[in-house]
């Protein structure tokens, strides 16, 4: 049980590392185009 637990909070790290890494891409191409518009 010791082992599930720690194995479900590896994956849960990776998984958040993961949707905060796909937001901040998202972010700076929001962030890019905003710039191109304002030239």
């Amino acid at each position: 049980m010791y082992l599930y637990t720690q194995n479900t909070t590896f994956w849960g790290h990776i998984f958040i590392l993961g949707v905060r890494f796909r937001l901040c891409f998202l972010y700076q191409q929001k962030i890019i185009h905003l710039q191109l518009l304002n030239k």
